[in-house]
């Protein structure tokens, strides 16, 4: 019976500190993945760059996922990118199967859309997040295998001059305004003033004619 005990203790001790060790081994690794992340931003954040590959993106304010596995992109935002557009880095999340950098595109996009009898631009500022997956072999705390991958995607530079005269640009520049649109716009702003000016008198007249079918 005693010696039953004895395994018994041995035997969970042995979990114990198996337990331990690879407990040990994740907040260890998990510790270099981030030491990692943070030399990736000191390099990488408020960088200059040009893309390698097409992207899309929602062009709402918000960061559209761009899954990439090693140049393949599956992405669904609204707009379509060829590769060349001109970026900067946010910021850089490393995670164990990928790293993922935030972008912003340099060059608004310029879209139309109809109000009333005008036709209006709204000038849209695109982001992407580049989700990059990790191919077998590459550590996640290994700061040059992550910025080689990095790197094959986007094409690193130190300002905005050296960047734009890259074979890579795709010289995308944000589209004129039509000749003219200040006078469209002096205009649509009288027409929203009547509208709006319109829509008070036809509440004040629902409350007149409410008041009146009360008293009577």
């Amino acid at each position: 019976m005693l010696a039953t005990i004895r395994r018994a203790i041995s035997a969970s001790s042995a979990t114990c500190l198996l337990v331990a060790t690879l407990a040990g081994s994740e907040i260890g690794a998990t510790a270099a993945t981030a030491s990692t992340g943070s030399d990736l931003n000191a390099r990488w954040r408020g960088a200059w760059t040009v893309l390698g590959v097409e992207v899309s993106s929602g062009c709402g304010g918000n960061y559209t996922n761009n899954e990439i596995r090693e140049r393949r992109v599956s992405a669904k935002g609204q707009y379509r990118f060829g590769p060349g557009e001109l970026a900067k880095v946010y910021k850089i999340n490393l995670k164990r199967k990928q790293v993922e950098v935030l972008v912003d595109f340099v060059e608004p996009l310029l879209v139309p859309r109809r109000e009333g009898p005008f036709t209006l631009y709204d000038a849209l500022h695109c982001k992407v997040e580049l989700q990059i997956k990790f191919p077998p072999g590459v550590a996640s705390n290994s700061i040059r295998e992550v910025d080689e991958l990095i790197a094959a995607i986007l094409e690193r530079h130190d300002g905005a001059e050296s960047a734009e005269t890259s074979e890579g640009w795709n010289g995308r520049q944000r589209d004129p305004f039509p000749d003219g649109y200040e006078d469209t716009l002096y205009e649509y702003e009288r027409w929203r003033a009547e509208q709006v000016n319109a829509e008070v008198a036809a509440k004040i007249e629902d409350v007149v004619e409410d008041a009146a079918r009360l008293n009577s």
